[in-house]
């Protein structure tokens, strides 16, 4: 209806509510890193990128990692949850054989070789920390 000076008054304005867009639902399952070849090219975006990368290495809480590499992308699933010494046990019963696989044949292989000087490394390595600590006392 128009005004007495002949001009159309304005709608009456009402409260309108805002609602923030809610996040899809794989927007919280992964992070999106800056593409290899920008951070190849930015020393400050890899120091950025390196950060993320080591953020989300706890398993209890590290989301899945992408970062595009040229037309095709990287997708890093989060570490697995450790197992439980139970779990680790029943792992480490399994029946291995315990010996080089029968493809290398009779070829020898050093870190094979080094495997029972490796024990006594570590004990040895073990027994001179816990005396380093008990000296220290």
């Amino acid at each position: 209806m128009p005004c007495a000076d002949g001009s159309t008054p304005e709608p009456e304005a009402k409260p309108v509510t805002v609602r923030a867009a809610k996040p899809k639902p794989w927007e919280k399952t992964y992070v999106l890193l800056p593409s290899f070849e920008k951070v190849k090219a930015d020393k400050v975006l890899y120091a950025h990128t390196s950060r993320i990368l080591h953020h989300e290495t706890n398993p209890g809480c590290a989301r899945a990692l992408m970062q595009k590499h040229g037309d095709r992308y990287v997708w890093i699933n989060p570490p697995a949850i450790p197992l439980t010494t139970p779990e680790m046990d029943s792992v480490f019963a399994l029946p291995y054989q315990r010996v080089p696989h029968p493809s290398y044949g009779e070829d020898r292989i050093p870190a094979y070789d080094m495997i029972p000087l490796l024990g006594e490394i570590l004990c040895a390595a073990a027994t001179a920390a816990v005396h380093s600590v008990r000296s220290r006392a």
